[in-house]
């Protein structure tokens, strides 16, 4: 009999534990994304900080709060925001973390070391840049799309895993503006008509945003980058006026090896030698792609099309000053720490380091049918 006491009195608590708990949960200001802009006032610049709070249990379609508060600090601001709901603001589901383009230009490494510092907020937070302003994203409401914020992150978690886009969060973007040899890098993003437009890779000299890499070159800079597989390359073969040709390749496997010699220190050579396989996934053209000489001659064609992507990237990094591909932590790794100059290699010896590539194709297969369109019935 005490015991079956000690077993009802166990099940009130527990059942009075819960209740608790759920109201709690509405009391939680959940942040999911956040936005920073650089407010320019009459007086003094201010940061303009924007975030939306979903309602507690709230049902898909149903409206969430907005809050933007302008302060001279991310903390400061954060404080004021709470001031705005009657719900206690947390970080610890925090996925997003978005930059208005000013605000990237201005610098953003020391709102980043406040999100880096709070121990509530996860490190694998996405770091994001968009054209336009943090705000303006945040709250445009996009008609195919519930909530704009769940939309980003969702979109941005797609391109990822298609290896279209580096995964950059708080973690590696802290790593890498940290490091020798290698500047951070973030996803650029910028507001279509209906929808958000992945606008290439933003990057970055020290924690400053300079430039970007044109979203068709993203997936290649990717590879070089972290060595991720290259995913899908379209080659239009067409000249103007000329018949369309296009060619589609889903890569199955892509590997890549960088080759430093740094024998003569005045004039460094970085070779990146790359092997990729993959399916010939699209063709528009007169070439009989099921012939040996064929598929070899179009392998050699997307061997080229990715070498002077190559060198297109790499001049384009060097004129900026911006190593954004981390050549510099291979090219450190042969000098040596004593010999290794921060500042030499990033103003003087980075553009002239003599960037190539030795790319490999292989076409493992070209569909379903082994034999052309022209003997098929």
């Amino acid at each position: 009999m005490r015991n079956r006491i000690f077993f009802l009195i166990f099940l009130l608590l527990m059942v009075a534990s819960g209740c608790e708990d759920e109201r709690i949960l509405e009391e939680l200001g959940v942040i999911h994304t956040i936005g920073y802009d650089i407010n320019d006032g009459e007086e003094e610049e201010k940061l303009r900080v924007t975030m939306k709070l979903p309602k507690a249990g709230e049902l898909e379609g149903a409206e969430s709060e907005t809050l933007t508060m302008e302060a001279a600090s991310s903390r400061d601001a954060r404080h004021q925001l709470s001031r705005q709901t009657s719900r206690e603001l947390v970080g610890g589901q925090m996925r997003v973390a978005l930059f208005g383009l000013n605000m990237a230009e201005e610098g953003v490494w020391e709102t980043l070391d406040t999100l880096v510092r709070d121990p509530t907020i996860s490190k694998r937070v996405k770091v994001i840049v968009t054209q336009g302003t943090a705000h303006e994203l945040i709250v445009t409401d996009f008609p195919e799309h519930e909530r704009t914020d769940y939309y980003l992150d969702g979109i941005i978690e797609k391109e990822t895993r298609s290896f279209t886009i580096p995964p950059v969060n708080l973690y590696s973007f802290a790593r890498d503006l940290i490091n020798d040899g290698v500047e951070p890098v973030a996803t650029l993003v910028k507001v279509g008509e209906n929808e958000i437009i992945m606008d290439g890779t933003a990057l970055f000299k020290g924690d400053q945003y300079v430039s970007k890499i044109n979203p068709k070159k993203s997936n290649i800079f990717f590879f070089l980058r972290d060595g991720a597989r290259i995913g899908e390359i379209n080659v239009n073969l067409s000249s103007e006026g000329e018949e369309q040709e296009n060619i589609v390749l889903t890569a199955i496997t892509s590997d890549r090896n960088i080759e430093v010699n740094v024998s003569d220190p005045e004039h460094i050579k970085v070779n990146y030698k790359a092997d990729v396989k993959g399916s010939l996934h699209e063709y528009q053209g007169e070439m009989d792609i099921y012939s040996p000489e064929a598929q070899k001659e179009l392998e050699q064609t997307l061997a080229v099309y990715i070498e002077n992507m190559v060198e297109e990237i790499a001049q384009e990094l060097q004129e900026l000053r911006v190593d954004s591909l981390g050549v510099g932590k291979h090219v450190k790794k042969k000098l040596g720490t004593f010999e290794w100059s921060e500042e030499k290699w990033r103003d003087e010896m980075f553009p002239a380091v003599d960037i190539t590539a030795d790319v490999d194709v292989t076409i493992k297969d070209t569909g379903l049918f082994k034999t052309g369109p022209g003997n098929l019935k």
